[in-house]
């Protein structure tokens, strides 16, 4: 009978035994199992050889099979013992839900289809060190789990599963890798700016946002008004501010998020601009002598315009001592009417704006 020595058959693969009778030219072949069960396979015979074909094997295949043959009144027969085996082409390694830096979860190797029960050892390794490892004796699937709280350099680090069946003289061994995709909260967030945070009046500028995060971080800018933040665009990582204007100095934020949290940057903007709006105001700007009177001016710039206020005469320009842009005149004369001047300065431009007090007699 061959084959003449029968190693371990893997199920699913195919298996012939073949009886031969010599010198008997029409034998008759008969086969049989060891223990009382089907054959389970095809039987062929013709001439002197008789086949019995197991397409494919099966658990169910494991006998002892005996090929008994006749030739006239001459009886005998040869058995083969057939031993099957299952191991699984591909381990199963997951991981429970997603993988969060610093929370826990939980990875495990599944060895499906064992067969015939025996021992097998499976190993869990992170890179090069062994997160857990477990022997099993008399089981058909096998998982081994272990509990890992991923932090960020984890991302992208290899867990691999070892398994390793021993049954009798049989030994196979398996191996399978995962790489690790932890996701976390932005970090890293940055504003930087394109030319730079302070321009003159009339550049353009961009804003631009970045964070390192899993999944990817989306944008949120806002801008710093007197009532608070006001959010000024949605899911744009840039900022545009085109011809830059005065109005458009202050405080941004950008604020990255995903699900796993948020990370906040802040820059401040500042446009460069000559004075403008220059506004001299005399109150109450006709008066009578000995009421009080307050010059103020007031101006729009960047940086802040010096103000300078001075009153006309004949022999030329009279510097007034004003504070912050406001002069006082306690109880008015006559000589105080006239024309007053406001010079709003900075090093970018000059505006004056000129007005009038007009004092009455009693």
């Amino acid at each position: 009978m061959q084959p003449e020595s029968l190693p371990w058959i893997r199920v699913g693969q195919e298996l012939v035994l073949r009886c031969e009778s010599k010198d008997c030219p029409s034998p008759s072949f008969v086969w049989r199992t060891g223990i009382d069960k089907p054959l389970g396979g095809t039987v062929s015979s013709q001439g002197s050889v008789s086949t019995l074909t197991f397409s494919p094997v099966t658990r169910q295949n494991e006998n002892t099979f005996i090929c008994y043959v006749t030739c006239g009144e001459q009886k005998k027969q040869k058995s083969r013992a057939v031993n099957v085996y299952s191991f699984p082409d591909a381990l199963i390694l997951e991981t429970v839900g997603t993988l969060e830096v610093g929370r826990k979860s939980t990875v495990s190797c599944t060895v499906p289809d064992v067969y015939p029960p025996g021992r097998m050892e499976v190993k869990l390794l992170k890179g090069e060190t062994v997160l857990a490892e477990k022997q099993h004796f008399g089981e058909e699937s096998i998982t081994l789990s272990t509990e890992l709280i991923p932090s960020l350099r984890d991302s992208g680090q290899e867990i691999t599963c070892q398994a390793q069946l021993y049954i009798q003289e049989l030994s196979k061994s398996l191996e399978d890798k995962l790489t690790l995709h932890v996701q976390y909260a932005p970090r890293m967030t940055q504003i930087s700016v394109t030319p730079s945070a302070t321009v003159r009046e009339g550049q353009d500028l961009q804003l631009i946002c970045t964070a390192e995060s899993k999944p990817p971080a989306s944008f949120v800018w806002s801008k710093l008004l007197a009532q608070g933040w006001s959010i000024i665009a949605r899911n744009e990582s840039t900022l545009q501010l085109p011809r830059a204007q005065l109005t458009d100095s202050g405080t941004y934020r950008c604020e990255a998020s995903n699900g796993l949290g948020q990370e906040a940057r802040q820059l401040e903007i500042h446009v460069l601009a000559e004075p403008r709006d220059t506004h001299l105001s005399i109150s109450p700007s006709v008066v009578k002598e000995g009421q009080r009177v307050t010059v103020t001016c007031t101006s729009h710039s960047n940086p802040s315009a010096q103000i300078i206020l001075s009153k006309k005469t004949e022999s030329g320009q009279i510097k007034l001592d004003s504070k912050n842009g406001t002069f006082i005149i306690d109880a008015a004369h006559s000589s105080d009417e006239g024309q007053y001047e406001c010079e709003a300065r900075n090093d970018l431009g000059t505006q004056i704006r000129n007005t009038e007090l007009v004092v009455q007699g009693l």
